[in-house]
């Protein structure tokens, strides 16, 4: 369990690194990657599975590119 959840940061630290460099361009895709690696670490049953570095970006980001389409009547 140890050696997935160790792959699966050493990935994220590697992604991080080309989602920044991007300047902006990918940032949907590190809403996602934070999204994924919390639900992967919450399913594996790891305390604070959604705190990590970049989690106020993270949240930011989620906040402003959220949009409601519709409401239910």
């Amino acid at each position: 369990l140890s050696d997935v959840v160790g792959e699966l940061s050493s990935g994220y630290t590697t992604a991080a690194e080309t989602i920044d460099a991007a300047g902006g361009g990918l940032d949907g895709v590190g809403i996602g990657e934070w999204m994924h690696g919390g639900d992967v670490r919450e399913a594996l049953g790891e305390p604070n599975a959604y705190v990590s570095e970049g989690r106020e970006l993270a949240v930011d980001l989620l906040l402003e590119r959220s949009l409601v389409q519709r409401r239910p009547a």
